[in-house]
């Protein structure tokens, strides 16, 4: 691929921010920056071969957890239509994701629609004539309504549609109150996998499909689950808009999984990418794409400029994003997270952004990143499915600490769940100053196969039943020995991979003199005195490495809760400055209004 680069300064600005200019010839999938200097979305555009393209399709993602879980499966759709010749991008909303903003701003859901636009307008601008826009979930809700804004729209595809904003929001907050926690001063709007000002959630609900004007001339398709198919909302939204109707299957397993193994709807995805791809000319276009590898954003709460790169790094070429304070040098403080099971680069609710913003303002380099199989690393796969404690993820934690460009006294790993085994295991092989775990699961550091069989969801159906039966016999006799066993032969049934023993991942650490924190939801902390913890930290106090274990309030395992994810936000945020004796400031409460970055009059 032929290409040719320039760095430019933007006014107001520290820092440089890097643009490559591409022909294209090749084709390919490039994650980029796009959008306002002083205010980017971060989007993956997938390029046909050949440099050419017969129109631009853009995916519009759901929100909160829904947007996590729908990551891969979104990806795939966008191979496909590649495959046949689209222009695709797919993006984050800003205040989502890891674009501009914060997630509780008045005015997100506006910005939303406004990113929709902005993510069109850059496929124009790439040499499209006709833009598809594609909307799952609120996404459709977010696509139809900014689609009528749009030039050069051609067809429009509400996948499992939100139609009435109201209602999703009273599901989602239904959903919210079972975690065990809701925001006691009704600050923000709790759902699942975000929050939002009260402002925003009002706009959201007054939002409705069925009110949504869409242009005659748009081709549309309404894909819908069997159990809304006959919805009344649904029902009158093909009437009036003249569309083709598809009832999908495997929405549920894909969009609101029972854990966390997704299962991506290949056939759902076929079948939608062919509809598009009949609703498009054949004739093709030349594009060129301009691409942005470096972004400096301001941070919303401090108001400092910070500087995210974006690569491609270690054995797997796993997807990264570091965030450094402008101007820093290499090497200084730096934080490696960590996510957990089927989670991108973002974390749960959108942690691991926000904290690395945050954390820039204080002088702290943060390094995000896709492991194998998740996010943008590795493409997607029709027969897909999430995977956990796996080879490649223990490959992957190690790769990203030695890439991290710091000593071993400057940095700070940190985790939650499958990722804060993930840390630990980094932290004991290759050195780190702290390590940070947020309600581990797995205390051993190794699996035998039944173990590993019940929890990989990938397994063939009559080896898992075996596994899971396996697994079932192995839990009612553990239940029975746990507290009548001398604690040495637990210890030892630990470190063969036979039983959950915290000392078995904390040990390591210690002798290694990394200090640990280790944070612990109720009921995680449960699981903690069940498998004899206090017994384990007591055998580690004579040695280099300090373990403090903090127990979180009421909330959820996966910190999807957004009371929760706060507490732990605020306990790590803590914890790693403490680590790198940095003095916390005080930083404002409310995220500050970027609108007119934007370009949103207010």
């Amino acid at each position: 691929m032929e290409s040719r680069s320039m760095a430019q300064n933007q006014p107001g600005l520290t820092g440089r921010v890097t643009y490559k200019i591409h022909p294209v010839v090749g084709g390919g999938k490039f994650t980029t920056w796009f959008g306002p200097t002083t205010a980017p979305l971060l989007g993956t555009l997938h390029v046909p071969a050949g440099g050419t393209a017969r129109g631009g399709v853009v995916l519009c993602p759901p929100v909160g957890k829904e947007h996590v879980d729908s990551y891969r499966g979104l990806a795939l759709l966008a191979q496909k239509l590649c495959a046949q010749g689209h222009l695709v991008l797919r993006f984050d909303y800003y205040c989502t994701g890891d674009s501009s903003g914060e997630q509780t701003q008045a005015n997100a859901v506006e910005l939303w629609e406004s990113s929709v636009r902005e993510a069109a307008g850059y496929l124009r601008r790439c040499g499209t004539d006709t833009v598809t826009v594609l909307g799952l979930r609120v996404g459709a809700l977010v696509g139809a309504r900014a689609a009528a804004d749009i030039d050069g729209v051609n067809a429009l595809v509400l996948w499992d549609p939100v139609v009435s904003g109201r209602k999703f929001l009273h599901r989602q907050k239904a959903l919210v109150s079972l975690t065990g926690r809701t925001d006691p001063e009704q600050k923000y709007v709790s759902l699942i996998g975000m929050a939002l000002h009260r402002s925003a959630a009002q706009q959201l609900s007054n939002m409705d499909l069925t009110s949504t004007p869409i242009d005659s001339s748009v081709r549309v398709l309404i894909a819908t689950r069997p159990e809304h198919a006959d919805n009344r909302g649904i029902t009158h939204l093909v009437e009036q808009t003249d569309a083709e109707h598809f009832v999908v299957d495997e929405q549920i397993e894909f969009i609101e999984p029972a854990d966390f193994a997704v299962r991506v709807p290949a056939k759902t995805i076929t079948s939608i990418a062919d509809w598009i791809d009949a609703a498009t000319t054949r004739q093709r276009s030349s594009v060129a794409v301009q691409l942005r590898d470096s972004a400096n954003l301001v941070d919303p709460r401090s108001g400092r400029t910070v500087t995210e790169q974006l690569s491609h790094r270690g054995t797997h070429n796993m997807f990264t994003i570091q965030t450094t304070p402008a101007g820093s040098a290499p090497g200084g403080p730096t934080l490696v997270v960590y996510g957990t099971a089927s989670e991108h680069r973002v974390g749960p609710s959108r942690l691991w952004v926000e904290l690395a913003r945050a954390l820039a303002a204080h002088g702290v380099s943060t390094i995000r990143f896709d492991r194998a199989s998740t996010g943008e690393t590795w493409p997607a796969d029709d027969h897909e499915i999430s995977t956990i404690y796996t080879p490649e993820q223990r490959t992957d934690a190690v790769d990203v600490v030695e890439l991290a460009g710091a000593p071993a006294e400057n940095l700070i790993v940190a985790g939650l769940c499958s990722g804060s085994w993930s840390a630990a295991i980094a932290a004991a092989e290759v050195g780190a100053r702290h390590a940070i775990l947020v309600n581990p699961l797995r205390w051993t550091t190794r699996q035998i196969e039944f173990t590993r069989s019940h929890e990989l969801a990938g397994d063939v159906p009559g080896k898992r039943s075996l596994a899971l039966r396996a697994h079932d016999a192995a839990v009612r006799f553990k239940d029975v020995i746990r507290d009548r066993l001398p604690y040495r032969l637990w210890l030892q049934l630990g470190q063969i991979g036979l039983v959950q023993v915290p000392e078995v991942l904390l040990r390591p650490l210690s002798i290694a003199g990394v200090n640990a924190t280790v944070l612990l939801s109720p009921g995680d902390h449960r699981w903690f005195l069940e498998n004899r913890g206090p017994t384990g930290l007591s055998r580690l106090q004579q040695l280099p490495g300090s373990v403090d274990t903090r127990l979180l309030p009421a909330g959820d395992h996966p910190l999807i809760g957004y009371p929760i994810r706060e507490s732990a936000r605020a306990e790590m945020t803590s914890a790693i400055l403490d680590a790198f004796g940095i003095r916390e400031t005080t930083l404002p409460n409310e995220p500050q209004d970027f609108a007119n970055a934007v370009g949103i009059a207010r």
